[in-house]
């Protein structure tokens, strides 16, 4: 296979059936208008057997280089959504630079050329679109209906708001304009193109502690600034409509491919760990010896694996913990089998098959070798 200097890496959580795969259909008609086109699509999905049917078909309507691959999450750990999925595309291609583009986002014509020109990562601003009703955020309900109708693969780039105050929009002032190359900022929220050089060496998203919330962004953030890894601020070329993170069950709105993730046991579904107000729950439940800390800052339950920082990341308490320590590498820890070591593994998938690649992708779960620091 063709390596391309660039690749935009998708993990579609959402799926209405049919060909109506209207979210889809707008993320990869964005693709097809690109000015710099030498990139390709890695499809990685967890309702690969309900769309593998028709991407080919969508892969000549809009003319775009894509590999479309099913996705399968580690299911020996309880989890209430996925995150791991986003080091996935990082895994499977070997192009040297790949850019995050996740569900919900719509990107200018421009996007890719700046992925490849730019001599860093690069941060595209987390520019969000609000929904017209804020109180009632369904995610297939609630959209702006001026700028994208459901049903169209059109997104109506005359009525995007583009700057701070206008109707739709809800950045801060300072986010409608470019920034020059500076450590990695803490606030990119997923929306950036890291070459997967420096992806590896900090071990990408961490997949032993977000099992419940999506902070994993921030976490990569904070571990990329520790590490003195630099990106180029770009504002006004992806957008992000506001929603409902994961819309249900695993990431989508439609059970996916694998089933449902392991159950979390009762004793865990009973409280939110991640939550300071429950400290003296999770002290005791440690001290019981039920629940394990198996590396500083992070728990584990002895039962259900179900895990967690200690405590919720947008508290700040895990991200003080990471900065303080100077922690670059996303957690491994091999006495619970918790977090990937995400270089060995691209190691061992890299110049095989497609087939092959997914093999050891969907086995590595259970492959002692990949949980080695």
């Amino acid at each position: 296979m063709k390596t391309f200097p660039l690749t935009v890496g998708m993990t579609p959580a959402f799926r209405l059936g049919g060909n109506d795969d209207w979210l889809l259909l707008a993320q990869l008609r964005c693709l097809s208008e690109q000015e710099f086109k030498d990139f390709d699509v890695y499809l990685i999905d967890p309702h690969y057997q309900k769309r593998k049917g028709y991407i080919p078909e969508l892969a000549e309507r809009y003319k775009l280089s894509i590999t479309h691959l099913p996705y399968t999450p580690n299911l020996r750990v309880a989890k209430r959504l996925d995150c791991a999925c986003f080091n996935a595309p990082y895994l499977f291609s070997e192009s040297p630079k790949i850019v995050r583009y996740s569900c919900w986002r719509f990107v200018r014509p421009q996007f890719t050329k700046i992925c490849v020109e730019s001599k860093t990562s690069v941060d595209f601003y987390f520019h969000n679109v609000e929904a017209p009703n804020r109180d009632s955020m369904h995610p297939v309900t609630n959209h702006d209906a001026r700028i994208w109708n459901l049903g169209s693969d059109e997104v109506k780039w005359d009525l995007m708001p583009t700057k701070a105050g206008q109707p739709g929009a809800s950045w801060g002032e300072s986010s409608d304009v470019d920034a020059p190359p500076a450590l990695f900022p803490l606030n990119c929220y997923g929306n950036y193109m890291v070459p997967r050089e420096d992806w590896l060496n900090i071990n990408g998203c961490d997949e032993a502690i977000f099992a419940s919330e999506h902070w994993e962004d921030q976490d990569f953030c904070q571990r990329a600034n520790n590490a003195g890894m630099v990106a180029w601020r770009k504002s006004g070329q992806m957008y992000r409509f506001h929603h409902l993170y994961g819309g249900g069950a695993g990431r989508a709105n439609e059970t996916p491919d694998f089933g449902e993730f392991k159950k979390i046991c009762p004793k865990c579904e009973a409280v939110e760990y991640t939550q300071k107000p429950q400290r003296r729950e999770l002290l005791r439940r440690i001290r019981a010896r039920e629940i394990s800390i198996p590396v500083p800052q992070v728990w584990a339950c002895n039962e259900c694996l179900y895990c967690g920082p200690v405590f919720h990341a947008d508290e700040g308490e895990y991200h003080q913990h990471l900065k303080r320590n100077k922690i670059t590498r996303a957690n491994v820890i091999p006495g619970f089998m918790l977090g990937r070591n995400l270089r060995t593994l691209a190691a061992d998938m890299d110049g095989k098959s497609l087939p092959e690649k997914v093999e050891i992708f969907n086995r590595s779960y259970e492959n002692e070798r990949y949980y080695q620091v």
